[in-house]
């Protein structure tokens, strides 16, 4: 979908319309949301392992302070909102560019065009 043949060799490819502009700026938001998911994941299983050592410690009738609770607590909330964030991200990313590509596939004018992606 580049457009090389108008571009000189000193340029980067551009993109031949606004539309595909539009698009291709979507998906890359759509792409970061989705790294960000992934990354929330990776820290989820991170923080699990944290906290099954943890359980171990208490498994060892060492016992756990109410100090090390809270940290536990902390933890598995902080995983879950970083998680729930970047998939909430992620699929609203999704849904203005699935919006974006009905409306530009769709034979509308330009200001009907423009009232529909206005609107939430």
């Amino acid at each position: 979908y580049l457009s090389l043949g108008e571009t000189s060799s000193l340029k980067a490819p551009s993109l031949p319309s606004e539309p595909l502009q539009r698009t291709s700026s979507l998906n890359g938001r759509a792409y970061v949301a989705a790294g960000q998911a992934v990354a929330s994941l990776h820290t989820m299983a991170v923080l699990q392992a944290y906290q099954a050592d943890l359980l171990k410690d208490l498994d060892k009738g060492q016992g756990l302070s109410s100090e090390e609770v809270a940290e536990l607590d902390c933890t598995t909330d902080l995983a879950t909102k970083q998680a729930a964030t970047a998939m909430g991200r992620a699929m609203a990313a999704m849904v203005v560019t699935e919006r974006h590509l009905w409306v530009n596939l769709a034979d509308l004018g330009k200001k009907e065009k423009g009232c529909l992606l206005d609107a939430p």
